[in-house]
């Protein structure tokens, strides 16, 4: 069996695209879990097991991930995602190979001024591990980014475990062949797509680093013209992905084979 842990915060948007994607990509047997709140709730009979969302996401997922334990066999595979990401590939066959060689395989955003910690949109391992190392998504332990300050987030204490255990992981990195933008529009090992900035405004450490060197009013007012730009961008590419895959075929296609 496989595990889908997910959370969906206020919003209800994301389901329906994120469902038919992982029916579509998951081909064995799997269940879903999920955390809502708001809007989202409206569609909870979408999932196989619903929980109310605990505010933040790593506590939604700590909670899921708790509950899948106490049912799951060991072996079974647990997979967490973002409420606005989803599979694009055979993720179950680059899954295997990866947990053959690793016990853990998730997400790293090099991309995010170098964050080296797995990341939740997509972490990949068994249920019998994640108990056994005590896995918790929520972000504490602090590292200095690229633009050189001390940054956190979630993923921050699996990094800090898997370290101090001396465990190796599996990054899985971006793979776009197109870039819409450095750090949204994610297609990562291939397999999983993250359009970023879901249930947010699309505010990002990126963007703040690269004005940084400005007065401080006018790096704001550039924070401000990235983040509507970026806005009306997740617009553009959630319309285009409500309509079909046209979209991430051209992120995953290198630029000559499509001019």
């Amino acid at each position: 069996m496989i595990h889908i842990v997910t959370t969906h915060v206020g919003d209800d948007r994301w389901i329906e695209l994120q469902l038919r994607h992982v029916r579509r990509h998951t081909r064995e047997a799997h269940r879903t879990w999920a955390a809502l709140d708001g809007a989202a709730t409206s569609l909870a009979d979408r999932f196989d097991h619903v929980e109310p969302s605990r505010g933040r996401v790593g506590a939604n997922l700590n909670h899921l991930a708790t509950l899948v334990g106490a049912e799951a066999d060991p072996a079974d595979l647990l997979v967490f995602l973002d409420g606005d990401a989803f599979p694009v590939g055979d993720w179950i066959t680059a899954a295997r190979g990866w947990l053959a060689r690793f016990e853990l395989a998730a997400v790293r955003r090099d991309e995010n001024l170098g964050d080296p910690q797995s990341h939740q949109l997509f972490c990949v391992t068994t249920v019998g591990f994640w108990q056994r190392i005590g896995g918790d998504w929520r972000p504490g332990p602090r590292w200095v980014s690229y633009a050189g300050r001390a940054e956190t987030d979630h993923g921050a204490r699996v990094l800090r475990i898997l370290n101090g255990a001396g465990l190796a992981w599996h990054p899985i990195l971006r793979s776009n062949r197109r870039d819409l933008h450095p750090l949204w529009f994610g297609i990562y090992g291939d397999v999983v797509y993250h359009h970023g900035a879901g249930f947010r405004a699309p505010a990002s450490r990126l963007a703040g680093a690269q004005f940084g060197h400005l007065p401080v009013p006018l790096a704001r007012a550039a924070r401000w013209r990235a983040e509507r730009g970026a806005r009306r961008a997740s617009e553009t590419v959630y319309r285009r992905l409500l309509a079909g895959d046209e979209l991430i075929d051209e992120l995953m296609t290198f630029p000559n084979q499509a001019d």
